[in-house]
């Protein structure tokens, strides 16, 4: 059975101490410039405020796998830039935002509940986490 797991890289402590994400701005712009390294041509956002207070980021970003998800999405504190595509998104036509590996985590910081859907080559694949509230 496939699963998928969380990693921290040594280095997480030492960027957590440089950003902490407890509002709501910080955490949308980093979900936006999520977006644009998966070279994403638009970006939606749907706010509900009035009942379930439900925040929706929807783009048509590149996607990722299982196994994507697994090593570059879970893998706190990876250093997209010691990657082989260094500084450049999937495509190679932009620079990227992302820089430290924990943007990721800024949902974190505000949501009791989190569900990332992605599809790369037709395949959907999700995650869900719930937090302790």
């Amino acid at each position: 059975m496939n699963h998928l797991e969380m990693q921290f890289d040594p280095g997480t402590i030492e960027h957590l101490g440089v950003q902490m994400y407890s509002t709501l701005p910080p955490v949308i712009a980093e979900l936006i410039s999520n977006s644009y390294d998966a070279d994403a041509g638009w970006v939606k956002i749907y706010l509900n405020d009035i009942s379930d207070k439900t925040i929706i980021i929807s783009d048509n970003g590149h996607g990722m796998t299982f196994e994507d998800l697994n090593a570059k999405f879970l893998r706190i504190g990876r250093n997209r830039r010691a990657d082989s595509t260094g500084q450049r998104s999937e495509s190679g036509k932009r620079l990227v935002i992302g820089k430290k590996g924990i943007g990721k985590l800024s949902f974190f910081g505000i949501a009791h509940k989190i569900q990332v859907t992605t599809i790369k080559d037709g395949i959907k694949t999700a995650l869900f986490w719930i937090g302790i509230c």
